[in-house]
């Protein structure tokens, strides 16, 4: 789906605000027999999106279906397919001073998010990015090395670990999902029931799962900040074209009194509040713009978790 009803050769992905799967149910707002795009509303993994899409893509239905509204689980599964986290042995401690691994933090006196009301959330949340430090060169967990690796997808899985919300560090692999789904017990083995992922995996994850885990899709970068205003979690991920390569993911984080997204004359958001681990680490910066319309990614979406 187009934002506008044209496609920029030079960067295709630079126009596009959903990728639509086949047989995706959709209304036609305008557009007639003839043209080339037609505007068309619809909803995808709890998302409402607006927009264009070519003509020659569509097929009309001659009995009208009902466009399927996710709703986010209010609870994440206590069967079948269920978080899973990397096993430890007991008293090994994972620090951020520590090199990055599969295994999620659990440093004594590390902060959470707890609260009641927005602001104490949008307060811990704030605590939690200073904790995590992800600029300071000591914390190595998520400094880029010589070879070019870079942890987006640690700092993400580590910010919402933090705050009480499920963003897989390691995940089941497809033969442990076929044995949960048939109701049977598998023990995490790391490269044999569960895999790390990485922010191409995180891409396809949250389309595949995270409703089940109380995630929902949005299609404006607005309502996306909104929600991180209010001391929720944020997501950006975009996929690489090329799978061999790094995608990426950033936290969209609480605006504060120093810090704030890019917002266009009409005050809506053009660049949220974003913090990282990647090439270059910050905990706080609204840009650059767009950088999930590159011309190296496949597809990108944006989640929000309460």
């Amino acid at each position: 789906m187009l934002r506008k009803p044209r496609i920029n050769k030079r960067n295709p992905a630079a126009n596009v605000i959903a990728q639509l799967p086949a047989g995706q149910m959709m209304v036609r707002m305008s557009g007639k027999k003839g043209d080339k795009f037609f505007e068309v509303q619809t909803s995808v993994n709890g998302a409402h999106f607006r927009g264009f899409v070519a003509a020659e893509h569509l097929q009309p239905v001659k009995v009208l279906k009902a466009i399927p509204v996710v709703t986010p689980a209010p609870a994440a599964p206590t069967a079948g397919t269920v978080a899973v986290y990397m096993p430890r042995r007991p008293g090994i401690i994972t620090r951020r001073v520590d090199p990055a691994g599969p295994y999620s933090l659990n440093e004594p006196g590390q902060p959470e998010r707890n609260g009641d009301t927005a602001a104490e959330r949008c307060a811990q949340l704030a605590a939690i990015i200073d904790w995590l430090a992800v600029d300071k060169p000591a914390n190595k967990r998520y400094q880029p090395t010589g070879g070019g690796t870079t942890f987006c997808n640690v700092y993400a899985h580590d910010y919402c670990f933090l705050a009480n919300v499920y963003l897989p560090r390691v995940w089941w692999t497809p033969g442990a999902i076929e044995q949960l789904g048939k109701g049977g017990k598998v023990e995490p083995l790391y490269e044999k029931t569960i895999d790390e992922q990485r922010a191409n995996d995180l891409f396809r994850w949250l389309g595949d799962f995270g409703p089940r885990f109380g995630w929902r899709q949005t299609g404006t970068l607005t309502k996306l900040q909104e929600a991180a205003n209010l001391g929720g979690i944020g997501i950006i991920v975009a996929r690489r074209k090329i799978d061999g390569k790094s995608g990426h993911i950033v936290a969209v984080v609480p605006e504060t009194n120093d810090q704030k997204a890019k917002r266009d004359s009409d005050g809506s958001v053009v660049s949220p509040l974003q913090s990282q681990a990647g090439v270059s680490n910050f905990r706080y910066r609204a840009s650059p713009l767009q950088w999930w319309a590159r011309e190296q990614f496949a597809g990108s979406a944006f989640w929000i978790h309460a």
